[in-house]
């Protein structure tokens, strides 16, 4: 049931990490590269020294520690929101802090 259970939980933690905003984030990367360096790198002729492959590790880490601090401004707005937004569900302050770590550390 989406209402009682994890779910509900994945649901909080995809609005906490703002999961839009890191699909804007990887897809403004990708066309930059793509679609801006490398033809501009292949109209001099000159050879990129990125690889897709850490390209791809430079775009996992920035989508991490965006959402690291997604994760962050949400665990201190607690308060604020419970008067702003008393109809907003959170996740709680212990799992908020561990997910900020586990995000920063990745």
């Amino acid at each position: 049931m989406l209402l009682n259970g994890k779910p509900l939980q994945m649901l909080i933690f995809f609005k906490t990490i703002r999961w839009i905003n890191l699909v804007i984030i990887a897809f403004t990367m990708v066309v930059i590269k793509f679609v801006l360096i490398e033809p501009l790198l292949g109209y001099k002729e000159i050879a990129s020294q990125l690889s897709t492959s850490i390209f791809s590790l430079v775009v996992l880490s920035t989508l991490l520690i965006s959402a690291a601090g997604y994760v962050i401004n949400d665990y201190f707005d607690l308060e604020i929101d419970k008067i702003n937004k008393p109809e907003k569900k959170h996740m709680s302050e212990k799992a908020l802090y561990a997910i900020y770590w586990v995000l920063n550390i990745s």
